[in-house]
């Protein structure tokens, strides 16, 4: 079975990724991982507690299929070496990396969006960002996809979960609107 890699810090934004999640995981076994370096309970934005499978430090790359990085406040976290080196060894191999809302200031900090069109729901004068964001890169849009990398805004996460389904397999191209389950209301 393939393994997808889920970034868990403090205010992650849990909503933004859950439908992926509930859908990845009929292919995908999903490790969950804090940048501590002990497991400790995550608070997402919406005040869930999450016990991460793995530390930073019992990260091996080489083992995962996907990287997810959901928005939240990463800001505190984006000087993390480890974290850089992570995105960066996805990257570099090629692997899918899925980003976002905030989550792609986590791909600027390990130098992706200098390579890469992305869209965030960033503003690239904030100060906790600008220093990790690329204007000239960042693109006024709902979803990108370029190379292995596939950036959203946060309001945005259906689209944003299937086309990571899509681009990790899970869903076929011929597939009809996969998500309709959750995109239009029904009695079943």
């Amino acid at each position: 079975m393939k393994k997808a890699l889920l970034l868990t810090y403090d205010t992650f934004a849990d909503f933004e990724v859950m439908i992926l999640l509930t859908c990845i995981d009929s292919k995908y076994q999903i490790n969950s991982f804090t940048v501590e370096n002990e497991i400790r309970p995550i608070q997402s934005c919406a005040g869930f507690q999450v016990i991460p499978h793995l530390t930073i430090d019992q990260v091996n790359p080489e083992d995962f299929d996907v990287l997810i990085i959901p928005g939240g406040n990463p800001a505190p976290i984006l000087d993390n070496a480890e974290l850089k080196k992570i995105v960066q060894h996805f990257y570099s191999e090629k692997k899918q990396i899925a980003a976002i809302c905030g989550g792609p200031a986590i791909l600027g900090a390990a130098g992706i969006l200098e390579e890469v069109k992305y869209t965030a729901s960033l503003d690239t004068d904030d100060p906790l960002y600008s220093h990790v964001l690329v204007p000239k890169n960042q693109l006024k849009e709902h979803l990108v996809i370029d190379k292995n990398v596939i950036t959203s805004t946060g309001s945005n996460y259906l689209n944003f979960a299937e086309a990571v389904l899509r681009n990790t397999g899970v869903f076929t191209d011929d597939l009809k609107d996969p998500l309709a389950y959750f995109r239009v209301p029904s009695m079943g």
